[in-house]
């Protein structure tokens, strides 16, 4: 009975592996490295939910980290258009991290979904059909919506 089961856990083990290691992703940390002077004086963003290539809801939580503390605006980008969408803008806590509700959609299509600090002041809602100048960018995550 034993040697039935075996393969089970091997398949559950491997999906849990595939799993945790889909949403860990070294990218999403990028600490200002005092040692490298490069990222002095940049501001860094991350988005760590959701994860790259993870799936998302119609509406979801957008979740990251600014650092140091900055104003950000997030956008939805669906792969069949040219259009990013302004997302509400996230509050940013006093310890860096942010969060704010991002609109995609339809189903069966991929959406990026990314950071950036503008340059210029944009509207809640609004389509663009190229992306605002910009001084800083975070990891840009392609979801889909779960169906």
């Amino acid at each position: 009975m034993k040697s039935r089961f075996k393969p089970l856990w091997t398949m559950c083990f491997l999906f849990l592996t595939l799993m945790v290691s889909h949403c860990w992703d070294p990218g999403h940390k990028n600490p200002i490295d005092p040692e490298n002077p490069d990222t002095h004086g940049k501001v860094i963003i991350t988005i760590s939910d959701p994860c790259n290539w993870g799936n998302v809801g119609e509406d979801h939580t957008v979740k990251g980290s600014v650092s140091p503390r900055a104003e950000i605006t997030v956008f939805v980008h669906p792969l069949y258009t040219n259009e990013y969408y302004v997302q509400d803008f996230p509050v940013v806590q006093d310890d860096g991290t942010w969060r704010t509700r991002c609109y995609f959609g339809q189903k069966d299509i991929y959406y990026e979904v990314f950071a950036i600090t503008p340059k210029k002041k944009l509207k809640v809602g609004e389509a663009l059909y190229s992306l605002p100048e910009y001084t800083n960018i975070s990891n840009v995550d392609t979801v889909s919506i779960w169906p």
